[in-house]
């Protein structure tokens, strides 16, 4: 899988465009071998002079495009028929490409699971000893793909889960540890899943499975929001109700 993205100047679209994505402000579009979105870079009330798009590209592609190749005609080759509400995909590729140094094109890499986060991981080691105190956080515990959505909230979860442990656990690093693994590993398991699975959306995929996934995003956009969190838990997750409920199991 390949992202190509990048900024384009509102000013460079024609008054009719601008007017479309004003009103529009985020499309995403998918279809049976990429996916397309665009979006208002800056708050609908930014001067169309300082305003800026910003779009981005997933596509499958044997190899990544290299710096040198023809980016352009390579998003035209993949996006150029595609339709949208404003029908603007050729022009802001075109805009974009105005620029092709300023193209982000942007490889995806499988990074391998970490069976655990710490060096602390299954031992008892007491921490007066001054050693082995390695915790990992963020995108150096669990670096995932942008199609989960949920990238920076694993990290902000992290770093609030191990200041709750820290406190209440203040004299036994061992226990934080334990514990933090005990929750997250889960959790940021099913996420990176999760991702896995949106991102193989993206590749080339049979018109009966494209038919699946257009319903699925029908009737999900037309749920009310209550019933959306309900089915789909993973944005409704508490950290301090999680820990609460992890002590109270654990009586400690």
């Amino acid at each position: 899988m390949t992202g190509v993205g990048g900024f384009v100047p509102f000013s460079s679209l024609t008054p009719a465009l601008q007017s479309g994505i004003n009103s529009d402000q985020a499309v995403m579009i998918f279809s049976r071998n990429g996916f397309f979105g665009y979006a208002l870079a800056l708050p609908i009330t930014t001067p169309v002079d300082e305003q800026q798009v910003m779009f981005w590209s997933t596509f499958a592609t044997d190899a990544p495009p290299a710096r040198t190749d023809d980016v352009h005609a390579l998003l035209i080759e993949k996006h150029g028929a595609w339709k949208s509400p404003s029908s603007c995909i050729r022009q802001i590729i075109d805009a974009a490409s105005a620029c092709l140094t300023k193209l982000l094109v942007l490889p995806r890499y499988e990074v391998p699971y970490l069976p655990h986060w710490t060096s602390l991981h299954g031992t008892a080691l007491a921490p007066k000893t001054g050693s082995a105190r390695i915790m990992l956080v963020g995108d150096a515990t669990h670096a995932a793909a942008p199609d989960s959505g949920q990238g920076a909230s694993m990290a902000l979860e992290d770093v609030q889960m191990l200041a709750m442990l820290l406190r209440h656990y203040s004299s036994d690093l061992p226990k934080v540890v334990k514990a933090y693994e005990d929750m997250r590993i889960p959790r940021v398991g099913r996420i990176l899943r999760l991702g896995r699975r949106n991102g193989d959306g993206k590749r080339e995929i049979s018109w009966f499975r494209a038919a699946v996934r257009d319903l699925v995003l029908w009737i999900m956009c037309h749920l009310p929001l209550r019933v959306f969190l309900w089915l789909d838990p993973t944005h409704l997750y508490d950290v301090e109700a999680e820990v609460t409920k992890y002590l109270a199991v654990t009586n400690r």
